[in-house]
């Protein structure tokens, strides 16, 4: 199980479903397309939880980092978004 060191100091147990209700958000504010929408969040998601294999404890600064930088190949504008907004913490 991977902890999540929130930006208030509670530990919370990793969620992917926030992670990747915060992706599809970034991704809808710059691509109307489900299917690329969709394509794109999964892409994301998967080099995250590469990234994550080796974790026990993370932040959620590591999360919006890494996404972030996953996002910013497939889609500057949705990286922006999702760097800025605070939909997961």
């Amino acid at each position: 199980m991977i902890h999540v060191l929130k930006s208030d100091g509670r530990i919370v147990s990793y969620q992917l479903n926030k992670v990747l209700q915060s992706i599809v958000k970034s991704l809808k504010t710059v691509n109307h397309e489900e299917q690329t929408i969709q394509l794109a969040a999964k892409e994301v998601i998967i080099e995250l939880h590469e990234w994550l294999s080796n974790k026990n404890e993370i932040t959620t600064n590591d999360i919006r980092a890494t996404v972030s930088q996953s996002l910013e190949k497939i889609n500057p504008e949705a990286a922006s978004f999702y760097r800025h907004a605070r939909t997961f913490d």
